[in-house]
């Protein structure tokens, strides 16, 4: 598919908001969406699939785009030279929905937020020494799980025991 052929296509989403734009009305309306795909298509000379699957693909294509330029600085001069449809794209920036994401590593303000809290805890309470920490029982459920454990390996102990006796016996009665 050549360029021309993408630029066209965009033009023509362009023209049915409610196929990029989340908070539109009509975006959730399955028949309106598809009926603009048709009328695209029909533009288009080509299957609506075709053109909603390139669509897709050009979309996805503007958001890795969007991200590499994202980047901490000197980190986008390993690509040499821009994605020719990105200004093309662009009409898809104030619809675009930032992901939430987490992290297991905290910030510095977090950090200093945590020291504190910890801070204020071992002032408000009485700490007598780290080993009443240690010499604490664990609680039930982690007891439980601890004496389950221990049963399964008793059984399975006493499985092998028998069959170390049966292989025995078999061994002396053939013998």
């Amino acid at each position: 598919m050549s360029i021309s052929f993408d630029e066209l296509l965009i033009n023509e989403v362009q023209k049915y908001p409610h196929l990029y734009d989340l908070s539109d009305a009509n975006h959730k309306n399955k028949f309106m969406r598809e009926n603009a795909w048709q009328q695209i298509g029909f533009a288009m000379e080509r299957n609506a699939d075709n053109c909603k699957d390139r669509f897709k693909y050009l979309q996805d294509k503007y958001h890795k785009e969007k991200n590499l330029m994202n980047l901490p600085s000197g980190s986008y001069s390993r690509i040499k030279k821009p994605w020719p449809l990105y200004s093309a794209m662009s009409f898809l920036e104030p619809y675009l929905q930032t992901k939430s994401s987490w992290s297991n590593l905290l910030s510095q303000d977090e950090i200093d937020i945590q020291q504190q809290s910890c801070e204020r805890s071992l002032v408000e309470t009485d700490v007598e020494t780290e080993s009443s920490f240690i010499d604490q029982a664990p609680p039930p459920r982690k007891k439980r799980k601890l004496e389950l454990f221990d049963r399964a390996l008793e059984k399975v102990f006493e499985i092998l025991k028998w069959t170390a006796l049966d292989i025995s016996w078999s061994l002396l009665l053939h013998a």
